[in-house]
């Protein structure tokens, strides 16, 4: 878990306040407490670090997915004021078309997701070297709390992740919802 910087250039304006000096890079590179992974090409691209929103959104969970065989997939859920939206895009391999929505969360969902993370103890979760498989698909689950941020990879994760996983993509409804997770 790390403190993002109060100041990062990444972030975007609000309620009129710029940011500037410069902690973190749009490099590429994952620097340690940066929220700007880049391994997910265009579809993270397009959803941007999760620093650019602080103090719009209170709480954000943002979870890319990238199979060998079934594309690449990115959901995003957030808390602002007491709305909680949900936007997902997905790129399913061989098919040159990408779909994209947006869903509301309930309250009781975004609960239930919430209580997710903290069974499965996300916020202590280490990363760990990254297993050579010839088949599978590699994660990336993080979570943004006002000025907190925690990022994990895997590759086919175990139960840790899984659950966190699924219930995102069920949330998000179809064509997700019926993708198998692994």
């Amino acid at each position: 878990m790390a403190r993002l910087p109060v100041y990062c250039q990444l972030r975007v304006q609000v309620d009129g306040v710029s940011s500037s000096g410069l902690q973190c890079t749009p490099c590429g590179k994952t620097v340690p407490g940066c929220c700007n992974h880049d391994t997910y090409g265009s579809i993270q691209s397009e959803d941007g670090p999760l620093c650019r929103t602080i103090g719009a959104e209170a709480d954000v969970v943002r979870f890319f997915w990238r199979s060998s065989f079934h594309g690449i997939a990115m959901v995003r859920v957030a808390q602002r004021d007491s709305e909680i939206a949900l936007t997902w895009r997905y790129e399913p391999q061989f098919v040159s078309r990408r779909t994209r929505g947006a869903v509301r969360v309930s309250p009781e969902d975004w609960e239930r997701l919430q209580l997710t993370f903290e069974r499965k103890g996300f916020w202590q979760l280490q990363e760990e070297p990254n297993r050579l498989i010839l088949d599978g698909a590699s994660w990336l689950i993080e979570r943004r709390q006002h000025d907190l941020h925690h990022a994990v990879t895997r590759r086919s994760p175990a139960a840790e992740l899984q659950r966190i996983g699924h219930l995102l993509f069920l949330l998000a409804g179809a064509p997700l919802s019926q993708v198998e997770l692994y």
